[in-house]
């Protein structure tokens, strides 16, 4: 419901994923997938240094039984065009590997359902499993990066002015909506140019 269905009214304009990009994108993008469901490793989250490691191993368990990953080769270019991991446990320190973050496959060896992996988020399920229910914010971010956005915050104050975008867009601090340029970008609205 957080990620492909309706959401939370009270998380506008968050409350889920196919909503919000359904609407900053004018109703040009429906996102749509599936959630296969819970993964656990035989073995504990302290050995896992490597994301792309245990999603093979993940989503190789899935295959085994049964689920058709090539339905999500939307474009029939032979990739699987983007998919989300979802994990439990502590959020780690800013860019280490227990954040959010976005990336992608490079090796072609490794297929399922005869598609190649291609685009893909990292991203925790709630910053407390306890008591929390999934927020989609990070994945909206996330979601932003695997259509082509890159962040709009700063990397490094020491370099250029101080500010990013002012906090005022999802690709800077995950907050409101994508601005005029990344709808532009994507191809969402045709600039008028005034000369």
């Amino acid at each position: 419901n957080h990620i492909y269905g309706e959401g939370l009214p009270e998380r506008f304009p968050v409350e889920s994923l196919t909503s919000f990009y359904k609407r900053s994108s004018y109703d040009q993008l429906n996102i749509g997938g599936n959630v296969i469901g819970w993964y656990t490793t035989p073995y504990p989250r302290t050995d896992i240094t490597d994301a792309r490691a245990v999603i093979k191993e993940a989503l190789t368990h899935y295959e085994t039984q049964g689920h058709d990953f090539s339905q999500y080769d939307n474009d029939g270019d032979g990739y699987i065009d983007y998919f989300s991991v979802v994990w439990t446990g502590e959020v780690g320190e800013w860019a280490s590997l227990w954040w959010g973050w976005q990336s992608s496959f490079s090796d072609a060896s490794y297929t399922l359902s005869g598609k190649q992996l291609a685009a893909f988020s990292w991203q925790w399920l709630s910053w407390n499993n306890e008591t929390d229910d999934f927020d989609p914010l990070t994945l909206i971010h996330e979601t932003g990066h695997g259509l082509g956005l890159p962040d709009f915050y700063d990397y490094d104050g020491n370099i250029g002015p101080v500010g990013g975008v002012g906090g005022l867009d999802m690709m800077d601090a995950t907050w409101g909506d994508h601005g005029a340029f990344s709808k532009f970008a994507l191809g969402w609205i045709e600039p008028k140019v005034i000369a």
